[in-house]
């Protein structure tokens, strides 16, 4: 097929009704699962035979064009007096949740916010958030969700470009956001507790400290605002607003990005239409914070739209993530690497029992190959009938739109199949219009219906990332370096920005030298290009490893035992011109190693490390 048939062919398929592209994914399912016979094409996105490990039920459903809280409410409208939310000792039920929910949407219209209007909150995993993020969408307004531990700085970037009319933080930042009132724009601050929904009665109630500061309500005061009030339920359209969520970017500030309602809808809507088989009634253990959208939509969202039992954790503290695994005993959990990592190393989880978990997923980061055989053993051998399912996605698409939905398609060190209405495929990163065939390794791009609508106030970046294609369609081009295989799994391999391009051109990818870098005493191997110091250009590779402070003293025979590996099993321009030992490899507050501070803290070092000198390739 030449580029210009390839062309006609996908402008033809998207000119096909929703009815006939329905009957095309069948058809294509039944190919691809042997039931019929035909030609295939070669491109993964044309061809998707990732359908065939999905049921024609499962292909067919349809997407709620709704707004997500009425979304919600039908899903869950015949199990209202079943538990939806565990917060401590209090749980509440979907009717109590929606009746709270209905309460926000009331104060937020009795102070002013209408449809279209934003507010932003700092509010950990707190059912206040819930509440909030439903109540928000009730009536149309757009919600940004930030870290609690944003600082200053950033907080007034934020509110200066998203220009919200109220802020909602919790009451041991409120400080911050009311000093800084002026400089963001909104009028009024409200401040929760994160024991708000406990009942506790507090020594010193906070509204005594700001009673005279009329900038300031107390969540409870906020509620009562809308006691005579009867908010309306917003009609659906198509591409309303919902959310800001920021990127996890590693350059200036993070690009914030617009998130509608069909985009939470579609998350919910494919993956509970999976194989992953969600139940309503299991319990989900919520461990990821809801400033990024892996833990409003796939923590929060998602279960919530299953009818689970969603216990929320106010802390992200992977450290504790067994203990809690333990206790809350979660049927479901989305989490990230950093959890992961915590609890192949917790010596209470090694022989527990751990049959009630289904589906275990982990997101966010490419966890290390020792890792992943590490937990597929330990959960296997205690019950579990699940590997742990790796997903990939990112906040412009919604969170997860890849996953590896059940054992036959968890391939090691993959991502899985792309969900039903979604497709994946892999372009040349010089020609973002050619698309290459299965194996071939190129850029990712995701046409979705979880894809944002763009990125706020920056249509440069917006159009770097959703770009059109000749044939008319637009992609989400993703920055990420990987391959669809023959059986539709996609392989990530990571970001292209950072691929380590020596002076000399030559390139390869983390991934390749983290894979050997294992030894009994390294609990994480990270690679990174840092600034070639001998030549005007170019990057060289640097190995930093995880290892107790007790074994700190193992370092120069660990360092030997490692070149001579990478030496041995790497081609020479890949093995590590230095490496470095850490106590701990630092993390984002999303749990994924933090390049920038491992590559700063090289540098303030560099002048006093010996580079080891990477062999030269002679031809004689």
């Amino acid at each position: 097929m030449t580029r210009e048939d390839l062309k006609k062919y996908k402008v033809f398929l998207e000119s096909l009704n929703e009815k006939e592209k329905e009957e095309r994914l069948v058809h294509l399912s039944e190919l691809a699962a042997g039931k019929k016979q035909g030609p295939m094409t070669g491109y993964p996105s044309i061809d998707k035979v990732s359908l065939k490990y999905y049921t024609e039920e499962q292909i067919r459903h349809k997407i709620p064009k709704k707004n997500i809280y009425q979304a919600l409410k039908d899903y869950n409208r015949n199990r209202m007096k079943t538990i939806a939310l565990d917060y401590g000792l209090i749980s509440v039920t979907y009717e109590e949740m929606f009746k709270k929910i209905d309460e926000v949407a009331n104060s937020l219209t009795a102070m002013g916010i209408k449809k279209g209007d934003r507010i932003a909150s700092t509010f950990p995993s707190i059912p206040e958030i819930v509440y909030l993020a439903y109540g928000a969408a009730k009536i149309g307004a757009i919600l940004e969700t930030i870290d609690t531990l944003t600082p200053p700085y950033l907080l007034i970037k934020y509110c200066k470009r998203s220009n919200p009319k109220l802020i909602f933080a919790l009451d041991a930042t409120s400080d911050m956001a009311l000093d800084n009132i002026k400089k963001c724009g909104y009028s009024k601050v409200i401040s929760a507790s994160p024991v708000e929904s406990l009942n506790i009665p507090e020594s010193e109630p906070i509204d005594k400290k700001y009673e005279n500061n009329p900038n300031y309500l107390t969540w409870k005061n906020f509620v009562k605002k809308g006691k005579n009030v009867n908010s309306k339920d917003i009609p659906y359209e198509k591409d309303m607003p919902f959310a800001i969520l920021h990127t996890s970017g590693s350059t200036g500030i993070p690009k914030g990005a617009l998130i509608s309602h069909d985009n939470m809808n579609a998350l919910a809507s494919q993956t509970i239409n999976s194989p992953l088989d969600m139940q309503p009634g299991e319990k989900a253990l919520d461990v990821m914070p809801p400033f990024a959208l892996y833990g409003l939509g796939n923590g929060i969202h998602v279960h919530l739209c299953a009818g689970m039992r969603v216990r929320l954790i106010p802390s992200y503290e992977p450290n504790k993530f067994g203990e809690q695994i333990l206790k809350y005993k979660p049927n479901r959990f989305a989490c990230s690497p950093a959890h992961i990592e915590e609890l192949v190393n917790d010596p209470s989880i090694q022989d527990a029992d751990l049959s009630f978990i289904r589906h275990p997923i982990e997101a966010g980061d490419r966890l290390r190959n020792t890792t992943e055989i590490s937990i597929d053993n330990i959960l296997l051998r205690n019950g579990c009938k699940d590997r742990l399912a790796k997903t990939y996605g990112l906040t412009e698409s919604c969170a997860g739109v890849c996953i590896c939905v059940n054992n036959e398609t968890n391939k090691f060190q993959s991502a899985g199949i792309p969900l039903t209405k979604t497709t994946i495929a892999i372009f040349d990163p010089k020609d973002h219009n050619k698309e290459l065939l299965y194996d071939q390794e190129g850029e990712i791009a995701i046409y979705s219906p979880n894809n944002m609508l763009e990125y706020i106030k920056s249509k440069k970046e917006t159009n770097k990332t959703l770009k059109k294609h000749e044939d008319g369609t637009v992609w989400l081009h993703t920055g990420d370096i990987g391959k669809i295989d023959t059986d539709g799994v996609v392989h990530v391999y990571g970001r292209a920005k950072k691929t380590i391009i020596q002076y000399i051109g030559v390139k390869l990818h983390p991934f390749e030298v983290e894979s050997v870098l294992t030894h009994p005493l390294i609990k994480k191997a990270v690679v990174a290009g840092v600034r070639d110091r001998e030549h005007d250009r170019g990057e060289l590779p640097v190995a930093f490893l995880e290892i107790d402070s007790s074994s700190l003293r193992y370092e120069n025979k660990l360092k030997e035992y490692l070149l001579n590996t990478c030496r041995q099993k790497l081609d020479y321009y890949k093995v590590p011109v230095d490496y470095v030992f850490l106590e701990h490899i630092p993390t984002t507050n999303r749990g994924k190693t933090d390049y920038n501070k491992l590559v700063d803290d090289y540098e303030k070092i560099a002048e006093n490390r010996e580079i080891i000198k990477q062999r030269i390739l002679k031809i004689s």
